[in-house]
């Protein structure tokens, strides 16, 4: 009964994780539209040090809380639970109040030291109050994962999307006859509002549900740790998830440093190469990030499901090889339409037909960014968290040579940023594969991973050519043209695969 109430329970995850996602891809091309490229290059310039911001604020807390949740409550240790989760929130609560003062007080030396444009200063420190917010809201929500109430999570964001969209687009528009500068604030302030509005719903949540749950439970099991071992535990088990996020944000700081430094020495002007780098990360990124929604939830349930049959290597197998079927049965068709409808998509969406060129580059390599989420969560459920954080370094190391020497060639310039990027994720899939297969203890099915999911894309391009030939005898529009085909070339797709999601998934 518990297996199938947390399938549901992550099936209505990927339904309001779709819905968020969709919601904050629109926000992204109403952006665009409103702050142009350039506006979007500077917001994307301010997102790698608020990542770095709340890395370090979060130190890995919510993960661990959860997982150490979700195993009192397994023992029925209710009083455990109820220490871990007001030692969680005093520590997150605490360092998530530091990191933002820290961060409005110091912005003008960290703009200065991590940005190549200083225009973003106002931009950050009215970003910061989110800081604190979302250290607290990730307690919350580590709370609900660990008593396997995901939906919450779900809503909750959906919440935080809803007002972030509503109070971004009304500021952008408001702001924007005082100047560019000026006008990216309201990205600021829509997300603080976003990220208020979702921690005042998930606390309303968790009060309800504290309420319904019988009084006597907490006075039936007290709590038998203390405060000191699970903040020992909590940090032990928090800092090599850290290190990770940590190096992942540092990737993001660099990539938003070297990318439009590396434009100027290839010959472009400042505002030129922000508004280069803006329809790079703004659009090109926007669009390869989309299908990753799928790989990014079912990525949430895996991890346990690889953590409980660690000892039984047949189900292990079965699970890894399951899932990393689906990956590439969702990776093939999301690369193969953006590439080729790059075009249409950038300037149908975006109004930004230059970011085809990026795009289609990293198209080419949607299944190594696709698969990164799955291949994640197993070696996470495997406990090679150590791993992951070595592969990552040496994958980081791939994508910051090949931004230093790829993005100042004139002739390459930002195309260079995404083949770097591109190959940072051919090294980091490859590197945790040959790791997963070591700790596997069996061989790939690399039948059911690959050459199935390739030969039905075979058949859905031969689809896809001859209704696209069908097409140009009938007067279609080209958006309806395009859907058609798109939707022709799916369904070929899917018919050939003929995968059983809902089996695999269940089984």
């Amino acid at each position: 009964m518990g297996h199938r109430s947390l399938f549901w329970g992550a099936a209505v995850l990927l339904l309001t994780n779709t819905f968020a996602r969709l919601l904050g891809f629109g926000y992204r091309v109403i952006l665009v539209r409103l702050l142009g490229t350039e506006g979007i290059g500077l917001t994307e310039m301010v997102t790698p040090l608020y990542s770095f911001c709340l890395v370090i604020a979060g130190w890995g807390i919510p993960l661990a809380m959860s997982r150490y949740i979700a195993s009192e409550m397994a023992k029925k240790q209710y009083g455990n639970v109820d220490r871990i989760k007001k030692c969680s929130m005093l520590i997150l609560s605490t360092s998530g109040l530091f990191i933002t003062i820290f961060s409005w007080l110091f912005a003008p030396w960290l703009v200065n030291n991590f940005s190549t444009d200083p225009r973003i200063l106002l931009c950050f420190r009215w970003l910061t109050p989110a800081i604190f917010i979302v250290a607290v809201c990730s307690g919350y929500r580590a709370y609900f994962q660990g008593i396997k109430k995901i939906t919450i999570i779900g809503f909750s964001q959906n919440v935080e999307q809803i007002v972030r969209v509503s109070i971004g687009v009304s500021l952008a528009m408001l702001l924007l006859p005082k100047g560019t500068e000026i006008a990216i604030i309201a990205v600021s302030l829509g997300t603080v509002a976003g990220e208020l509005a979702g921690l005042l719903y998930i606390k309303y949540c968790y009060y309800r549900h504290q309420k319904r749950r019988p009084a006597i439970i907490p006075q039936a099991m007290p709590a038998n740790i203390s405060y000191q071992q699970i903040g020992q535990s909590l940090i032990t088990y928090g800092t090599p998830i850290t290190m990770q996020r940590f190096l992942a944000s540092l990737l993001l700081m660099l990539q938003a440093w070297l990318i439009p430094m590396g434009l100027q020495q290839a010959g472009y002007t400042g505002a030129a190469a922000t508004e280069l780098y803006g329809r790079f990360a703004g659009v090109a990124l926007s669009l390869v990030s989309l299908p990753g929604v799928f790989s990014a939830t079912m990525s949430f349930a895996l991890l346990p499901a690889i953590a409980e049959c660690e000892i039984n290597s047949n189900q292990l197998a079965h699970r890894i090889n399951t899932s990393l079927s689906i990956s590439t049965a969702i990776s093939l068709p999301a690369s193969l339409c953006l590439f080729l409808y790059g075009n249409y998509l950038c300037q149908w969406l975006f109004k930004c037909p230059e970011a085809a060129e990026p795009l289609k580059i990293l198209a080419l390599g949607g299944i190594f960014i696709y698969s990164h989420a799955p291949i994640t969560s197993i070696l996470q459920g495997l406990g090679k968290v150590k791993i992951l954080f070595i592969n990552l370094l040496i994958s980081g190391g791939v994508f910051i040579a090949g931004l230093i020497i790829l993005v100042p060639q004139p002739g390459l310039g930002i195309r260079g940023a995404a083949v770097a990027i591109l190959a940072s994720n051919i090294v980091n899939c490859f590197a945790n594969l040959y790791q997963l297969r070591l700790f596997s203890g069996k061989p790939l099915n690399w039948g059911k991973i690959i050459v199935k999911p390739l030969f039905a894309l075979l058949g859905a391009i031969g689809a896809l050519l001859i209704t696209k030939e069908i097409f140009t005898f009938l007067p279609l529009n080209q958006t309806i043209a395009a859907v058609s085909a798109i939707v022709v070339m799916i369904s070929t797709y899917l018919i050939i695969l003929r995968p059983k999601f809902s089996y695999l998934l269940l089984k």
